[in-house]
């Protein structure tokens, strides 16, 4: 009789185990976690999770949150990891769709004219801003949405008298200072500084901390640093809290009727060179300034290099995150631009295209290679602005460079022409409805004789993956998908959109006063 030693799973000791497991998919992991307290206690360790999080999600590219992961326990980084293969499990299926939405009444009978997450605070809040005769800002709760389907704002701020022209989140969620708003009050125009508090109780404020007395608007908040801009040529940085500035000044136009018309800021992206000033009609590359109290004395900075597209529709910049195969070698990360240009023609039948642009760090230059910041700021002031230096050299190279890559889109009159790019390389943007020259397509002219009226089509939301981690590991993902349509004839019309790589959440805003909340995640 041949007796044979079967080995049980039991019998394995805990450092085998964890090496077996670093060769199964999660849902292989999830599934021996409901065997036995043994299993539960393995599978929780961090260990295990650190290896799924180099096998599945940095090497295959997926978008990850922007945090050391050795400072996450493994509670944290479990719950990460699993979100970061759902998210990627959308981009890498050719024709996913959300797996859910939550539809909600922001407003009633006004425009939502802007939505933003809020990164952090258990990823659940959406903030929104409307208008009707005064400005008003709400605070959702959309994880308790879908639970238990309550639409109640948890906070909302709209003070009589006044009316909101810009808003920006902060991206520390740890700082005091949650939003920054541009207010009007009767002729007064300031930056309310506002801090959003959320206890477990379920008692939610919004309430201003602090008040900066400027005539222009916020573009950028990180942490204690607010960047705010006017619409020609003035951007200023300054640390709220400490009360110091600087002020950067771009070129103004030669042209005396160009320089009337606005030029205002659509973004300012802050690197390990410098930062950069995106307004409607150039782009310019400015040192890291230094901070000063208004009684210092101090000179504006110049940019270091600029360059213009032209007249532009909407437009996204973002530092790439490095693949895994390039990594930064020290340097400065390139800068990909995503831009859709203004349309001269909406019926025009020549395609529109999304043109993606790429800013290449420049070799020559180094950390610290900064003169002392007045030699720095003379040499500025005596420079050129369409050309850097000869002393200073300038982090990226000037103009950028046109990637080749162009996706097609319709053309046609959008109320939110935003597109929106995101480190990772995924992009999402609205599409117009399509055009049809059959005029009974039109409500004005459907009439009793020709039947009832057929429902106008519906705008559309497309993405797209561009370079980046995720389409350097997977370069046969396509390049253009749509991804959400809403043919109600109320909601044809969306006035404002924000997307959330990380979370793979995208937020849209209606001119009804809808908003709606896509979850990309699959699993």
């Amino acid at each position: 009789m041949i007796t044979r030693n079967v080995a049980r799973l039991e019998d394995i000791d805990d450092d085998s185990l964890i090496h077996i497991f670093s060769f199964l998919p999660v849902v292989s992991i999830l599934a021996l976690r409901q065997t036995c307290k043994r299993m539960r206690a393995v599978s929780m360790q961090r260990i295990v999770w650190q290896n799924v999080y180099s096998h599945e999600v940095l090497h295959q590219g997926l978008s990850f949150p922007p945090r050391d992961v050795y400072s996450m326990d493994a509670v944290e980084l479990e719950r990460n990891v699993r979100h970061a293969i759902q998210v990627g499990a959308f981009w890498l299926s050719p024709d996913a769709r959300p797996r859910e939405y939550i539809d909600f009444q922001a407003a009633h009978g006004v425009s939502v004219g802007k939505v933003c997450f809020l990164p952090g605070r258990g990823d659940r809040f959406l903030v929104t801003v409307s208008q009707g005769i005064w400005s008003f800002i709400s605070v959702w709760d959309i994880v308790q949405m879908r639970r238990d389907g309550d639409h109640t704002a948890r906070a909302t701020y709209s003070p009589k008298r006044m009316l909101f022209s810009g808003l920006v989140v902060n991206s520390d969620p740890g700082s005091e200072g949650t939003l920054a708003i541009a207010a009007l009050e009767n002729t007064a125009q300031k930056i309310q500084m506002l801090s959003f508090s959320n206890s477990c109780e379920g008692k939610s404020e919004l309430r201003p901390i602090c008040t900066i007395d400027t005539p222009h608007r916020p573009v950028a908040l990180h942490g204690d640093i607010i960047i705010f801009s006017d619409d020609s040529s003035e951007t200023v940085v300054m640390n709220w809290r400490l009360g110091t500035a600087a002020l950067l000044l771009s070129a103004e136009e030669p042209d005396e009727l160009i320089r009337k018309l606005s030029n205002r800021c659509l973004q300012v992206v802050t690197t390990r060179g410098g930062i950069l000033v995106v307004r409607a009609r150039s782009m310019a590359l400015f040192p890291q300034p230094e901070l000063r109290s208004a009684n210092e004395p101090s000179l504006p900075y110049r940019p270091l290099a600029s360059h213009s597209f032209g007249w532009i529709d909407g437009m996204s910049i973002e530092v790439q995150m490095p693949s895994l195969e390039s990594g930064t070698n020290g340097t400065v990360a390139p800068i990909s631009i995503l831009l859709r240009t203004e349309v001269d023609d909406p019926w025009s039948p020549t395609p529109c295209t999304l043109d993606l642009f790429t800013l290449l760090p420049n070799p020559a230059w180094t950390p610290g290679n900064y003169p002392p910041e007045a030699d720095m700021q003379e040499t500025l002031l005596d420079t050129a602005p369409s050309t850097p230096s000869s002393s200073i050299t300038s982090p990226y190279i000037f103009p950028p460079i046109h990637s080749s890559i162009s996706v097609p889109t319709a053309r046609g009159a959008l109320r939110c022409s935003d597109v929106i790019l995101r480190p990772y390389g995924t992009a999402v943007w609205i599409k117009p409805r399509p055009r049809s020259v059959d005029l009974t397509m039109m409500d004005v002219h459907a009439s009793t004789t020709q039947g009832p009226a057929r429902p106008r089509p519906s705008e559309t939301l497309l993405a797209s993956v561009f370079p980046g981690p995720l389409r350097s590991r997977h370069p046969d993902l396509p390049t253009e998908r749509e991804i959400w349509s809403r043919q109600l004839e109320e909601e044809r019309e969306w006035s404002a959109i924000d997307y959330d790589e990380g979370l793979g959440r995208i937020a849209l805003g209606s001119g009804q006063g809808k908003v709606t909340v896509l979850d990309l995640r699959q699993w």
